[in-house]
């Protein structure tokens, strides 16, 4: 795996993921919201292509979003795995629409999808406000 690509690494984690029984491709539309601001993550959104905009609740929540998740670069995590047992403080709405993969809680918080995601080469973006480690989302667009 030393000389493995990037790419490559993100594929095979992809398609590890896709193989797990409960993991279920989804397409979604522009506006359609995938976590509210004060609830719990149903559970772990892998976005593949797309973006999802992470709006304050306390700002205007039809403004400009407060971050932008694009998946353009590669697919991102929402939210990190460490925030599925706290309520989300920011809004997740689809900006473009998006393919994503989702995953529910149950399985999110298995050994065998921590083992695929934690320290791997997808970022794991907070759906917190002021996020505790600081290689989450961190700023404002």
């Amino acid at each position: 795996m030393k000389n493995e690509s990037a790419a490559a690494h993100t594929h095979r984690i992809v398609d590890g993921l896709t193989s797990l029984p409960d993991v279920t491709p989804i397409q979604i539309g522009a506006g359609q919201v995938l976590v509210y601001a004060g609830h719990y993550p149903q559970g772990v959104y892998i976005v593949l292509s797309g973006s999802v905009g992470l709006h304050d609740p306390e700002r205007d929540p039809e403004s400009r979003p407060w971050r932008r998740l694009d998946a353009s670069a590669g697919p991102v995590v929402i939210p990190a795995l460490e925030e599925l047992d706290a309520p989300a403080t920011l809004l997740a709405r689809v900006d473009v629409p998006v393919r994503l993969l989702f995953i529910p809680r149950s399985l999110a918080q298995s050994a065998v999808v921590r083992a695929l995601l934690d320290g791997g080469p997808l970022p794991q973006c907070s759906l917190q406000k002021n996020p505790t480690r600081t290689n989450r989302t961190t700023r404002p667009a």
